[in-house]
């Protein structure tokens, strides 16, 4: 895959990237912006991806961001950033498979205004987007967020949850929570993600997220608590698979199902390390998303298009193409593919 050169002129570079999304991307965006009644509009898309350090140009008390300014360590500079928020609205855009998604969920946020940004100065402008973002406690200044469309699903409730750990010095995003009113009424529960990482060791690592497991299970018994029936789906970049401990724990009374278990075994994944692939991007259901009453999710999908990925340097192979390897600009999307899901309607009766 050939990979853009950082010695053209960076407005040149915008121009082109934009054009070739609009060339590739080939949707009319402005025939997806209706509500439509429920049957006009049954499905409803959700995606999520890790953004891979999303962050302004701008020097920030409060935020590790030094090295993402024109004068930090990789040179960051306002047309690399524009191009960023291109690039990530252009992988929004094709999750969308030729309409808008309903509901995106991105990680590695650097504050609100990076998705104030990419609504702004993106091919997502004017498209009717609002976003819920908080501020967390992480170390780097990286956050969780999501936009979404109202003419589609109703916000109705928001918060951010802390994740309590076993050692007090340690600090993580936090998992946001939002309820949604769906076009039928039923209120849907969305978690975003961002579990602790394996920078250390994995073993070394793992009580961090089975912390975050704990947190994350802890909202979801609450909700079923007041509503048995609550409809849930969780969603984010967990730093574990399907079949590890975090996981398994997770869905082990069966209050969620992870829809991504079908996926392993199968070549590919989300992420690619020490030339291994790993589901590490995971949505996952309460059961009464599965049981066609009214909403059902369809399988997951994983966007593994060529533009998305580079070919490994000893050729074995390929991996996500990412912004940067190390503080060498790639002009690249992300370390993370991004996965998408269906919540169908069927209807009370069916």
């Amino acid at each position: 895959m050939m990979t853009l050169s950082c010695k053209k002129p960076a407005r040149t570079a915008i121009l082109l990237s934009f054009i070739l999304f609009l060339i590739l991307q080939g949707v009319n965006l402005s025939a997806q912006t209706a509500g439509g009644t429920l049957e006009e509009s049954a499905a409803l898309r959700f995606v999520f991806y890790n953004a891979e350090n999303l962050f302004d140009t701008l020097d920030d008390p409060g935020y590790d961001d030094a090295a993402f300014t024109p004068a930090g360590e990789r040179a960051w500079s306002f047309f690399l950033y524009r191009r960023k928020l291109l690039n990530l609205a252009r992988v929004l855009l094709h999750c969308g498979q030729g309409r808008l998604p309903d509901l995106a969920g991105l990680c590695e946020l650097e504050k609100r205004g990076v998705l104030e940004d990419l609504l702004r100065y993106s091919p997502l402008r004017n498209q009717g987007y609002e976003l819920i973002h908080f501020e967390s406690a992480d170390p780097r200044g990286i956050d969780v967020g999501l936009i979404y469309r109202p003419s589609r699903l109703q916000p109705v409730s928001a918060r951010p949850i802390r994740i309590t750990f076993p050692s007090s010095g340690s600090r993580s995003r936090d998992i946001l929570q939002a309820g949604f009113r769906l076009p039928d009424g039923q209120v849907l529960h969305v978690f975003i993600n961002h579990w602790p990482s394996r920078f250390g060791g994995e073993q070394r690592t793992a009580p961090l997220r089975l912390a975050a497991a704990e947190c994350l299970r802890g909202a979801i018994d609450s909700l079923k608590g007041e509503d048995p029936g609550a409809l849930i789906l969780a969603m984010g970049d967990f730093n574990d698979g399907p079949s590890d401990t975090s996981l398994q724990w997770l869905i082990a009374d069966g209050s969620l199902l992870n829809l991504m278990l079908p996926l392993m075994g199968q070549p590919g994944g989300t992420h690619k390390h020490a030339g291994h692939w790993g589901i590490l991007d995971q949505i996952l259901v309460s059961p009464l998303l599965r049981d066609r009453k009214a909403w059902e999710a369809g399988p997951v999908s994983i966007l593994s298009a060529p533009y998305l990925l580079q070919e490994e340097t000893n050729q074995t192979g390929h991996r996500p193409f990412r912004s940067f390897a190390g503080n060498a600009y790639q002009g690249g999307f992300s370390d993370h593919l991004p996965v998408f899901v269906d919540l169908h309607y069927y209807g009370r009766e069916h």
